[in-house]
């Protein structure tokens, strides 16, 4: 599960690289925040059949248009009617520094791919300009603190991702590669004399 995000102006950057119209989009308003669900945020969509950069709200609205759903499960993306549509030609990517996890008891954890720059999650978008991020298994970075994890996607997937719809259910079914784990919280230890 995924319930919140963030990006900063790195991730802002290395996003001018792999968009080539980024405009005033993506302005300084827009980054160094968390993302929380029916916030404003940049995702790279397909549109023009090119990377496009739009600014969506996080989250479709629920039935009755009564609360959002902010995760859809890479396992039955396909199946549900919510997203089936979508799934067939408004797939698109979050981008973000990395994403928060909470465990049983509350601890927040920070995780990021320090290998890289930019994380890239699945996502899909709607009509009314919203977006879901897609969830698969944890691996083992993250089973500890959760059972679910975005689908992170690695920068030769990107495309694919975005274009070619035959190889959508081969991604849906990849393993997110291992992320960082990390605290604000610091273990204490005391002396006693």
């Amino acid at each position: 599960m995924c319930g919140r995000y963030y990006i900063d102006e790195e991730t802002a950057m290395e996003l001018q690289k792999i968009v080539v119209h980024i405009d005033k989009k993506l302005n300084p308003a827009h980054y160094s925040r968390d993302i929380v669900p029916s916030a404003l945020a940049p995702v790279i969509t397909n549109g023009s059949n090119e990377m496009s950069l739009e600014l969506f709200n996080w989250g479709f609205l629920g039935y009755n248009q009564k609360g959002l759903i902010i995760n859809a499960r890479a396992e039955t993306v396909s199946e549900k009617k919510s997203f089936k549509d979508c799934l067939s030609d408004r797939r698109c990517i979050i981008p973000a520094k990395g994403f928060y996890e909470w465990d049983q008891s509350r601890n927040k954890f920070t995780f990021q791919n320090t290998k890289k720059r930019i994380m890239l999650m699945a996502g899909l978008y709607n009509a009314d300009n919203r977006f879901v991020i897609i969830t698969t298994k944890a691996n083992e970075s993250m089973e500890k603190i959760h059972d679910r994890m975005p689908l992170v996607l690695s920068e030769n997937l990107v495309h694919d991702w975005l274009f070619d719809s035959q190889e959508t259910i081969n991604i849906l079914n990849k393993l997110p590669p291992l992320l960082e784990r990390s605290s604000d919280m610091e273990q204490m230890r005391l002396e006693f004399y």
